[in-house]
């Protein structure tokens, strides 16, 4: 098995409820490179080194928190493969 570094994004409310967002990155890339590729002008705002997600909800603003976290997926080697495929004969 090889061991791959990805990273993911999480948006993530006061309550601390975490909501993944469908595309992972490549683990060599930076947070901040990440968050700069998400960031749209009237959507997002960034406070301090942080980005928020701007929400409007029930006549109330919520700020929803942009959050980068690195994942380690296992994929299988081309060794394994191959013994997944005699074993199936």
């Amino acid at each position: 098995m090889k061991k791959i570094q990805i990273k993911r994004v999480f948006l993530v409310d006061e309550a601390h409820n975490y909501m993944v967002l469908p595309q992972d990155y490549i683990g060599t890339l930076t947070d901040a490179a990440i968050l700069d590729s998400l960031y749209q002008l009237g959507r997002d705002v960034w406070i301090g080194n942080e980005l928020y997600h701007i929400v409007h909800q029930d006549g109330q603003i919520r700020h929803l928190r942009y959050e980068v976290t690195l994942v380690t997926q296992y994929e299988k080697s081309w060794y394994n493969l191959l013994l997944d495929a005699v074993r199936r004969i």
